[in-house]
């Protein structure tokens, strides 16, 4: 489980995640999705789960097989602002590729 708490205040937001195996992502309590491929990269449309404010994103995620194995989660909360600022959430770098920024 992770957890991470932002101020947001946004016009739209969305999530891109994968895991290996499966994740669940919640929003201030609330579900907003989950992915079972990590060969897909899921996109998910938050906009109506973040608010101004202190948010708390939550994932769970979990690794399959029956023996030790690799596993992996990676994803980004990208938070586009009413004044045409752009925020991303969960990358080390903070810049935003301009594809994402739609």
């Amino acid at each position: 489980m992770s957890r991470k708490r932002s101020l947001l205040a946004s016009q739209s937001a969305r999530v891109l995640m994968t895991a290996d195996n499966t994740f669940n992502l919640a929003i201030n309590g609330r579900v907003a999705g989950s992915g079972s491929d990590f060969h897909n990269v899921f996109e998910l449309d938050v906009t109506s789960l973040v608010k101004p404010g202190e948010n708390v994103v939550r994932v769970d995620a979990e690794n399959g097989g029956n023996a030790p194995n690799p596993a992996g989660l990676i994803g980004v909360l990208i938070v586009k602002f009413r004044d045409g600022r752009v925020l991303d959430v969960g990358r080390k770098s903070r810049t935003v590729p301009p594809a994402l920024r739609r």
